[in-house]
């Protein structure tokens, strides 16, 4: 019988010797959890047999960064294993592993799984993911270990508050940086020093935080869905090049709530690219009126783009209306626009009280989502009501 032998923190240690259904591992950087993931589900194969599923946010991650760890693991304890790197799959005497990329969470159906890792599932908004991949589990009662930072607030920050409330079924391992004792201190207090607390927190004590003065603290998101063809559509469009261009697609339903459901941000977009983009679908888009080149160009081509409206504190105040109304809401799949709501924040005084200038970082879709809403139907909603002269003639 082989012998493994593996050197634990204590955190770690708590990993592995827990039970319950669900174990969440929320950590800072550097506390080693694609290499715990990597060891607890190679034991959990070499222990159980059967099928097992190793799921990382992208197929392009877990390549570099799971998927890779796995077989270091193999090959440094002398497991024999055949690999299918198309497939993604890992044969072991005694059972499978199968790589899970998020983004294609079909895979994980007909598997009856024994165990299940998610690595860096707090990068993953889609909260299906995570529920797929347990109800998977629960014909062997196998466990799923959850390992990520805490990125943003989205379904994993409810597992957590859960954990926190004394759910039975989640085991809730936290660890902060500063307890690997070969993560080099001087970076951590480097860290310290540049980054904002709120950000410093979550990446490097693993505590789910936001930021002072978060200006869109009230968004929601929703499981994407096919929008029918009868909703109005429009496009908000944030011109770019060295910083990205970034255009966001709404759709609104009957009942008056607006969904966005495509976006785009991406640098070294030229307007030939962004005609070629948006001509798929020609249909009102609101864009940056200081780019009156770009306006007119894209306009000169035949597109429906018009100048936005941009009064910027009254367009955040509509926003945050339609948010807190809930007549807003955004689709999961959108993880550009959801990066930058989750950190869009205005600038704070000297006692860290917010200003009314909302911090120029990171802001591109947010913006795009601003002129579009604001103009199509803020302005309207916000415009003084008519009132007619009276007028009497001598």
């Amino acid at each position: 019988m082989k012998e493994i032998r593996l050197k634990l923190l204590p955190y770690q240690r708590r990993v592995f010797q827990s039970q319950k259904p669900i174990i969440a591992f929320v950590g800072g950087t550097g506390t080693g959890k694609t290499w715990l993931a990597a060891r607890w589900i190679v034991l959990k194969a070499l222990e159980h047999g059967g099928e097992h599923l190793a799921i990382s946010p992208s197929l392009k991650l877990m390549r570099r960064t799971l998927w890779k760890e796995i077989k270091k693991v193999l090959k440094e304890w002398g497991i024999d294993y055949e690999k299918n790197e198309q497939d993604m799959i890992i044969s072991l005497p005694c059972g499978r592993i199968y790589g899970v990329p998020a983004d294609n969470p079909e895979r994980m159906e007909g598997v009856h799984a024994k165990s299940a890792v998610f690595d860096e599932a707090g990068q993953v908004d889609k909260r299906s993911v995570f529920e797929t991949a347990f109800r998977r589990l629960r014909y062997h009662r196998g466990q799923l270990l959850i390992t990520t930072t805490p990125y943003r607030w989205n379904w994993l920050k409810e597992l957590y508050d859960k954990a926190l409330a004394g759910d039975p079924q989640i085991e809730l391992v936290t660890a902060r940086t500063i307890e690997n004792p070969y993560y080099p201190k001087d970076e951590i207090e480097r860290a310290r020093r540049e980054m904002p607390e709120w950000r410093f927190r979550m990446f490097y004590e693993g505590v789910f935080t936001k930021p002072l003065g978060l200006i869109y603290p009230d968004y929601e998101l929703v499981e994407p869905f096919e929008i029918p063809e009868s909703w109005l559509r429009i496009r908000g469009l944030d011109f770019g090049y060295n910083h990205p261009t970034a255009v966001i697609w709404l759709a609104r339903s009957p009942e008056g709530v607006w969904y966005a459901y495509r976006e785009l941000k991406k640098s070294e977009l030229t307007l030939d690219d962004l005609y070629n983009i948006l001509k798929e679908e020609n249909i009102p888009t609101y864009a940056d009126p200081e780019m009156k080149q770009g306006l007119e160009t894209l306009r000169a081509r035949g597109l429906d783009v018009r100048p936005a409206k941009k009064d910027v504190l009254a367009g955040i105040s509509f926003v945050q209306g339609l948010f807190k109304q809930k007549k807003l809401k955004i689709f999961s799949s959108l993880n550009k626009t959801i990066d930058e709501l989750s950190s869009y924040s205005w600038k704070l005084d000297a006692n860290d009280q917010p200003l009314d200038e909302p911090v120029k970082e990171n802001d591109d879709l947010v913006d795009a989502l601003r002129y579009a809403l604001f103009t199509a139907e803020g302005f309207r909603a916000t415009a003084p009501a008519y009132k007619p002269i009276k007028v009497d003639f001598l």
